[in-house]
């Protein structure tokens, strides 16, 4: 499962609008096989710590990185507009990835 660059909705009032949410992360523990791995890429620091938060909850999620659970993502990753973008405003791109146990 790949999820990139999802608005991060960074008003309290419009969190409910967040992909990363425990309902999506419920959903991908039902599609997912065991071993499958979810990675995630956002460019906002809070909404990462919002990520690793909601898939640490979930008992059937475990980082394959170590804390802090993240790690810049190279141009091996590959590319997109959003990351292009985000790049020429030097942000820093944070990749994620959990694995289904």
């Amino acid at each position: 499962i790949y999820v990139n660059f999802p608005d991060p909705w960074p008003k309290r009032r419009h969190a409910k609008h967040r992909v990363i949410r425990p309902e999506f992360v419920q959903e991908l523990t039902r599609i997912m096989p065991h071993g499958g791995i979810a990675t995630l890429v956002t460019d906002n620091e809070d909404y990462s710590g919002i990520m690793i938060e909601e898939m640490l909850a979930n008992p059937l999620f475990k980082s394959l990185l170590g804390p802090p659970y993240y790690e810049e993502a190279t141009a091996a990753y590959g590319t997109s507009f959003f990351d292009s973008l985000f790049r020429k405003q030097a942000k820093t791109i944070r990749l994620h990835r959990f694995v289904r146990a």
